[in-house]
């Protein structure tokens, strides 16, 4: 199983993926942040951008950074081509991300979208979606509600 997780920082995502898939698997991430080489199975890539090199490779994206994209139809619709057929994007979405939440748009995530929202851009994309309630992290009350919107191509 193949998998890239995008915006992961320290590469805590992609170590996680590693450790609980099989073997034979191999996830790796990406960021635009400094000392990149220090974090195991990290590349330095701008995760707004396509790279036709990757079309049809994964069998999953991963992402909690989706919110700082730019232009969001662009960069969704480059990761669904970056999925092999019958991959699943799976995007964290929480509370934060609402635009109910006032602090949810600022310069470094520019996205707010409710879960249902986000369920429908993937829609009108021609993608099948559905939802998978999570917890948030330490339970933390201010993420509530906790979701993972599941996109396959």
């Amino acid at each position: 199983m193949s998998g890239v997780c995008h915006g992961t920082r320290t590469g805590k995502e992609q170590e996680w993926f590693n450790k609980f898939l099989n073997h034979d698997s191999y996830v790796f991430g990406t960021d635009i942040g400094p000392n990149l080489e220090k974090y195991p199975n990290t590349i330095n890539f701008d995760m707004n951008c396509d790279k036709l090199e990757w079309k049809n490779t994964f069998d999953f994206i991963y992402s909690n950074s989706w919110d700082h994209s730019f232009n969001p139809n662009s960069m969704f619709k480059n990761w669904l081509s970056h999925l092999k057929t019958d991959g699943i994007l799976i995007l964290n979405h929480s509370a934060s991300h609402d635009p109910k939440n006032f602090k949810s748009v600022s310069e470094t995530d520019p996205i707010a979208i409710s879960a249902i929202g986000l369920e429908n851009l993937f829609k009108s994309l021609g993608a099948t979606t559905y939802k998978i309630n999570g917890k948030a992290r330490n339970n933390d009350d201010s993420l509530k509600p906790w979701v993972y919107i599941c996109v396959q191509k």
